[in-house]
């Protein structure tokens, strides 16, 4: 499944591109990097759905084998890693063996109803760290109430370089948030932009 607009406007967000159409710009030159390049041509596995529903292990977070059945088996092998689910029940495992339309994984969540099972590629790896640098957003919103602030009496708020150098774990988040858009950049072969203002503290030209 090829990567959707949703998450083409995310990549652009994170990684300090404008979300806006190019009808929004006249006067600036742009190529069409995400829509005519990025979106068709990221590499993909193959795709496809199970309705197998999966308990989630006694243990948690220790893997147990189970077998699901896939609604189409065509372009997955035995040794390939796979994606299962999205979101919060997202795991990825490698086929221990193929028969037929049913892989047997090594799984430690719970999968219910029709969830999609898909051949580690270029898209999938491009989500996981869509879904990583989600998880450190999610911890900085609920942290920046308290944990931004420098100065109470003046409400003055620490920059985001102060803030990962000073503020231990909440900089640490930061950080991690950090490495996480640099490797999608890097995944894309396009620039951050973010760190590249940070760096040069100048208007940078949007491709």
């Amino acid at each position: 499944m090829a990567l959707l607009t949703s998450e083409i406007t995310r990549i652009k967000y994170e990684l300090g591109f404008n979300v806006l159409s190019l009808g929004a710009e006249p006067y600036i030159g742009i190529t069409r990097l995400f829509e005519n390049i990025i979106q068709p041509y990221t590499l993909a596995g193959a795709t496809t759905t199970s309705s197998t529903t999966v308990e989630a292990a006694e243990t948690p977070k220790i893997p147990e084998q189970r077998s699901i059945t896939l609604a189409s088996a065509i372009g997955f092998s035995s040794g390939d890693r796979v994606v299962v689910d999205v979101d919060g029940l997202q795991e990825t495992a490698t086929v221990q063996s193929l028969s037929g339309s049913s892989v047997v994984l090594l799984l430690a969540k719970a999968h219910a109803g029709t969830y999609p099972v898909t051949v580690e590629g270029g898209e999938s790896i491009i989500r996981e760290l869509l879904a990583q640098i989600r998880a450190c957003t999610e911890k900085l919103t609920r942290a920046i109430g308290y944990a931004g602030v420098k100065k109470v009496d003046e409400i003055e708020f620490f920059s985001p370089k102060e803030m990962a150098n000073t503020l231990g774990a909440f900089g640490g988040i930061y950080q991690e948030r950090e490495v996480f858009r640099l490797e999608l950049a890097e995944l894309l072969g396009i620039e951050y932009l973010r760190a590249m203002r940070q760096a040069r503290g100048a208007t940078t030209s949007i491709y």
